[in-house]
C-alpha cells in the first residue's frame, strides 16, 4: 500500500503541473480569440492549409485513441491511480506571421496525472484544449516563417555600381540636373510670340433703361523683337547652368566614391585584423591554461600566471573591440549605398596581388596634367566665370532700348443677344504696332547692377586660379602620401612577418619552460602592435593610391 501511496502522491504532483499547464493553454486560447479579428485577413492563405489541417485532425484523433489506451492500461497496473499521458505535441500558429505582427505560436505536450475522481472532468478538458487548438489551426493555416534580410555580396566595383544607382543625395543632385535642363528649354522659348485670348460679359441695369447683357472677345499676341540681346544670353546662361549642374554632380559622386573606399577599405581592415586578433586569442588560451597547469604544479610563479590570464582577458577584449568596429563600418557602408540597416552585407575581398600594380605610380606632372583636365571643381569654376560674364552682359542690357510688337483682334455685342451675328461682324476690329521703350534714367540702378556683375566676374576669376592653386597643391600632397604610404607598408610588412616568426620561437621556449611569461608576453604585444601596424598601413596606402586615381578621372577597381 505504501508503494501505492507513493503513486497516489506522484499523482497527485501531476496533477498539479497539469492544472498550471491547462491554465497556460486557456491564456495562449486567450490571445487567440484577440487576434481573430485580423486573423481574416489571412482567409485565403488558410485555404491553402484547410487539406493540412484536416490530417492534423485526423492524426490528433488517433493520438486520443491511444490516449484512452494508455489510460485504460495504466488503470489495470496501478490500484486506484490513473496516468495519462499525451504522447504527441501540437506545434500550430494562432496567429499567422504578418507586417505588423510576428507569427504566434502554441505549442502543447501535456501529462496528466489524476485519481479516479477526476477521470471524466480531466478527459473533458483535454478534448476541448484539442479541439480549439485544431480548430485554430484550421481557421488560421500554418503561420509562414518570416522571410530573411536580403544579403548583398558586394565587390569594391559593386558598391560604387549601386551608390551610383540607390544614393539619395546623389539621385536628387540628378533631379536638379533635370530642372536645369528644363529652364534652358523653357528659356529658349521665350523667343516665340505670346498668344491670349479675353472674353467678357456683363449685365447692366439702371433706372430709365432696360436691363441689357453685353460682351467683348478678344485675341492679343505680343513679340519682344529686341531688347539687348537679353533673350539669347538667358538662353546662353541656363545653358551654361544646366551644363555646371553635371559637373556639379560629379564633383559629389568623386566624393561619395572616396567615402565608400575609405569605408570599405576599413570594413577590409577590421576583418582581417579580426581573423589575426583570434588567432593570437588562440594561442593565448593555450598559454592561459598550459600557465594555469603550470602554476598548479608549482612550476611558475603566481605573478606569470596572473600576467598570462591578463593577457587573455586583453586578447577577449580586443577582438570584442574590433568585432563592434566592423559593425559600424558595415553600418556606415549601407548608409552610403542607401541600404536599410537589418540587410546584410558580406564583401568581397580583392585581389591582393594588385598591391604590385598599385605600386607603379606615373610621374607628379602626368598627375597634375590629368587631374587639372578632368577634375569638375576646376569645370564648375570656369563655369562659374562663364555665367558671370554673361550675367554682366544681360546688366548692361538694361542700357539699351527694347523693341516689341503688338497685335489684336476683337469684338463684341450689345443689348443682349439680338442680331448677334450681325453685332459681332459690325463690331470687329483688328490692331497691329511696334513700340519702343527706352531707358533713360532708373535712379542708376542699370549702373550698380552693372557694377556689381563686374565684381562677381572678377571674384569668378579669382576662385577659379585658388581653385587650381589648391588642386595643384592637394594632388602633389597626395601624390608624395602614396610613395611614403607605400614605403611604410614594406616597412611594416618586414616587421609583422618578422615579429610573427619571433613570436612563435618564444611560443615554443615558453611551453618547455626555458622562459618566462614575462619574456613571452612581451614578444606577443610586438607581434600584435607590428601587425596593427601592417594591416593599417596595407590599407592606407591602397586608400590613398585610389584617391589618386579618383583625382584624376581613373575607374575605380581592385
Amino acid at each position: 500500500m505504501s508503494e501505492s501511496h507513493k503513486h497516489v502522491s506522484a499523482a497527485h504532483k501531476h496533477v498539479s503541473a497539469a492544472h498550471k499547464h491547462v491554465s497556460a493553454a486557456h491564456k495562449h486560447v486567450s490571445m487567440a480569440h484577440k487576434h481573430v479579428s485580423m486573423a481574416h485577413k489571412h482567409v485565403s492563405m488558410a485555404h491553402k492549409h484547410v487539406s493540412a489541417a484536416h490530417k492534423h485532425v485526423s492524426m490528433a484523433h488517433k493520438h486520443v485513441s491511444m490516449t484512452h489506451k494508455h489510460v485504460s492500461m495504466t488503470h489495470k497496473h496501478v490500484s486506484g491511480v490513473i496516468t495519462l499521458t499525451l504522447p504527441f505535441s501540437v506545434s500550430t500558429a494562432i496567429f499567422p506571421a504578418s507586417a505588423s505582427f510576428p507569427a504566434i505560436r502554441a505549442r502543447l505536450s501535456l501529462t496528466f496525472a489524476f485519481n479516479k475522481s477526476r477521470k471524466e472532468k480531466m478527459k473533458k478538458i483535454i478534448s476541448g484544449l484539442i479541439a480549439t487548438l485544431i480548430g485554430i489551426a484550421g481557421e488560421t493555416g500554418i503561420a509562414q516563417e518570416a522571410a530573411p534580410a536580403p544579403v548583398y555580396r558586394f565587390t569594391l566595383e559593386d558598391c560604387l555600381n549601386h551608390a551610383r544607382n540607390n544614393n539619395y543625395n546623389l539621385l536628387s543632385l540628378k533631379l536638379s540636373e533635370d530642372a536645369r535642363e528644363d529652364s534652358y528649354q523653357q528659356s529658349k522659348k521665350e523667343r516665340l510670340p505670346s498668344l491670349n485670348a479675353s472674353l467678357n460679359e456683363s449685365w447692366s441695369n439702371s433706372k430709365g433703361n432696360s436691363a441689357s447683357l453685353n460682351g467683348n472677345y478678344a485675341l492679343n499676341a505680343g513679340l519682344t523683337l529686341y531688347q539687348g540681346g537679353n533673350i539669347s544670353n538667358a538662353i546662353e546662361q541656363n545653358r551654361l547652368q544646366m551644363e555646371q549642374a553635371y559637373y556639379q554632380t560629379s564633383q559629389y559622386e568623386n566624393s561619395l566614391t572616396i567615402r565608400i573606399l575609405q569605408t570599405f577599405l576599413t570594413v577590409l581592415g577590421n576583418e582581417e585584423l579580426l581573423k589575426y586578433q583570434e588567432t593570437v586569442l588562440n594561442a593565448s588560451e593555450e598559454q592561459w591554461k598550459q600557465g594555469r597547469e603550470q602554476f598548479r604544479a608549482g612550476q611558475i610563479l603566481e605573478s606569470d600566471y596572473l600576467l598570462l590570464e591578463a593577457q587573455y582577458a586583453g586578447d577577449k577584449n580586443n577582438v570584442v573591440n574590433t568585432q563592434i568596429a566592423h559593425g559600424n563600418s558595415l553600418l556606415d557602408l549601407k548608409g552610403l549605398l542607401s541600404i536599410s540597416p537589418e540587410n546584410n552585407i558580406q564583401i568581397i575581398y580583392p585581389d591582393t596581388a594588385a598591391l604590385l600594380e598599385m605600386s607603379i605610380l606615373p610621374s607628379l606632372d602626368e598627375v597634375l596634367n590629368s587631374t587639372i583636365g578632368t577634375l569638375p571643381d576646376l569645370k564648375i569654376s570656369q563655369y562659374n566665370i562663364d555665367i558671370a560674364q554673361t550675367s554682366l552682359k544681360m546688366a548692361k542690357a538694361s542700357y539699351l532700348p527694347t523693341v516689341s510688337f503688338q497685335g489684336s483682334v476683337g469684338t463684341g455685342h450689345a443689348a443682349d443677344y439680338n442680331r448677334f451675328g450681325n453685332q459681332l461682324s459690325d463690331r470687329l476690329n483688328e490692331q497691329i504696332g511696334i513700340s519702343l521703350s527706352i531707358p533713360i534714367y532708373d535712379n542708376s540702378r542699370t549702373r550698380s547692377k552693372v557694377t556689381q556683375s563686374r565684381i562677381a566676374l572678377q571674384q569668378a576669376e579669382l576662385d577659379r586660379k585658388q581653385t587650381e592653386l589648391d588642386v595643384r597643391q592637394t594632388v602633389a600632397s597626395e601624390y608624395r602620401n602614396v610613395v611614403s604610404a607605400y614605403n611604410k607598408y614594406r616597412t611594416t610588412d618586414v616587421r609583422q612577418n618578422a615579429w610573427s616568426k619571433t613570436f612563435d620561437v618564444y611560443r615554443a621556449q615558453f611551453q618547455v619552460g626555458s622562459i618566462t611569461a614575462v619574456d613571452l608576453l612581451q614578444q606577443q604585444n610586438n607581434y600584435i602592435s607590428a601587425l596593427n601596424d601592417y594591416i593599417q598601413s596595407k590599407y592606407e596606402f591602397i586608400l590613398k593610391r585610389k584617391i589618386l586615381d579618383v583625382y584624376q578621372g581613373v575607374q575605380i577597381k581592385m
